[in-house]
């Protein structure tokens, strides 16, 4: 078995990394794939890096880090990249705070400029996670494919806080490790 260090662009530190995440060979990884191994290090509690990512993509196919450019490049930042938005409600969301409430770098929202343009991410294949309230934004706003079944239902016939009542994941690096 090889030692993890032997995969090009993977140092000490690296090795170390991995070998928390249960990896115990360059084998091992390679055996997984870049996607798999990366969500597995990110499983482990290391904080996500899309140059860590695209690193190991490039050191399995035997290259240098710096040989990934241009399209290639954009690409597995497409696959890397996802957006989180906090619990808030549509209407905050885009209105912001308001100016005098806050330090003028928390005040404004998304704006409709800021709504487009998840919009357009979301419809190039971004992963967007909308937590609880903000989930109105993505059903409303951003033309995801889904449903709100329970709009208009009042409290006394749908109430069921912070429950998953069906959910269908996709094999993903950010669902990694999620039953």
């Amino acid at each position: 078995m090889s030692s993890i260090s032997t995969i090009p662009n993977l140092g000490p530190a690296s090795e170390a990394a991995y070998q928390r995440a249960g990896f115990r060979s360059a084998e091992d990884i390679r055996a997984v794939g870049a996607d798999t191994a990366y969500a597995r290090l990110l499983a482990a509690g290391e904080r996500p890096h899309f140059i860590g990512y695209y690193v190991l993509v490039m050191g399995l196919q035997g290259r240098p880090w710096n040989d990934c450019q241009g399209a290639e490049k954009a690409a597995l930042r497409a696959r890397f990249d996802a957006i989180v938005i906090p619990d808030m409600g549509a209407e905050r969301m885009i209105a912001g705070h308001p100016a005098g409430t806050m330090p003028p770098g928390y005040v404004g929202g998304l704006g409709t400029e800021g709504v487009d343009m998840l919009r357009q991410f979301v419809a190039a294949g971004g992963t967007l996670v909308a937590l609880d309230s903000s989930s109105e934004l993505a059903v409303n706003m951003l033309n995801a494919p889904v449903k709100d079944l329970t709009r208009g239902l009042p409290p006394n016939e749908f109430f069921c806080p912070g429950s998953v009542i069906r959910l269908e994941l996709d094999p993903d690096p950010l669902t990694y490790g999620v039953p």
